[in-house]
């Protein structure tokens, strides 16, 4: 396992592994604070507004 022309593909794996970890823990982080605010159509409200803003910045260019 320490051939090294495998080098770069262990460099990727690593670099992959730390960024869904990363991913992970924010994850975790935003249903910990939006656990007790959040209803049960906020998922739903959140989305809307993110396409409904995504669709305005379109507009503008």
């Amino acid at each position: 396992m320490d051939d090294p022309s495998f080098q770069r593909t262990w460099q990727n794996m690593s670099e992959f592994g730390s960024a869904a970890s990363m991913s992970r823990q924010i994850r975790q982080q935003l249903n910990n604070i939006t656990r007790g605010a959040a209803d049960s159509s906020s998922t739903n409200r959140l989305i809307s507004r993110w396409f409904r803003r995504k669709s305005e910045q379109k507009l503008k260019f």
